[in-house]
């Protein structure tokens, strides 16, 4: 069976596909500031990290849930936004680690899970390139994406720096030189993608 060859990028979407290896090579830059946030998280008391997101930003979120449970050893789970938002059921969070991962920082069903979390006694961490954003002031903790502007698709280089922001935060707080020496490899290999 033959399948239909992809479709060519358009030119657009190209030219940010080309820069995620300086959006990771910025992040690697920032390791100071992702250090200092995961010192001020208390690992101690974690006994469950969940993770929030919408599309391509849950997909990062898998892979970060995959990163926390193999690196951390803290169990994992995907939250539902519309748990809270549409049947209006809180969770009981005390002693969770809550990461939320959206692009934009506006999402409203985000937020409230964030402030939800937030209200029962998660630790919240809030994974944006829009620093300023609602979502943003809404969590304990920012973690930006340093992305740059988005100018084809939304997701093109924001998932990228999302799953390698949250590699760097699970380094930190694992203190793990292998899982490190491999993301500063990642920007010169990012560049090199056809």
């Amino acid at each position: 069976m033959t399948g239909t060859p992809a479709a060519p990028l358009s030119s657009a979407m190209a030219r940010e596909a080309a820069t995620c290896g300086e959006a990771a090579a910025r992040l690697l830059a920032s390791r100071p500031a992702i250090h200092a946030l995961a010192g001020r998280l208390d690992t101690g008391r974690t006994r469950l990290a969940v993770i929030c997101g919408h599309g391509s930003s849950g997909h990062a979120g898998v892979h970060l849930r995959y990163m926390i449970e193999t690196r951390l050893g803290l169990p994992g789970s995907m939250a539902a936004p519309s748990v809270i938002t549409a049947l209006q059921r809180p969770l009981k969070l005390d002693g969770a680690l809550f990461i939320v991962i959206c692009q934009s920082g506006a999402s409203p069903d985000l937020i409230a899970a964030t402030r939800m979390a937030r209200a029962e006694g998660a630790q919240t961490v809030a994974m944006v390139n829009a620093e300023g954003s609602p979502l943003a002031d809404a969590a304990d903790h920012v973690l930006p994406l340093l992305a740059g502007a988005e100018r084809a698709v939304a997701a093109t280089k924001s998932v990228t720096s999302s799953m390698m922001a949250g590699a760097l935060l699970v380094t930190e707080l694992a203190a793990d030189m292998d899982l490190l020496a491999a993301l500063e490899r990642l920007p010169a290999r990012l560049d090199a993608a056809p």
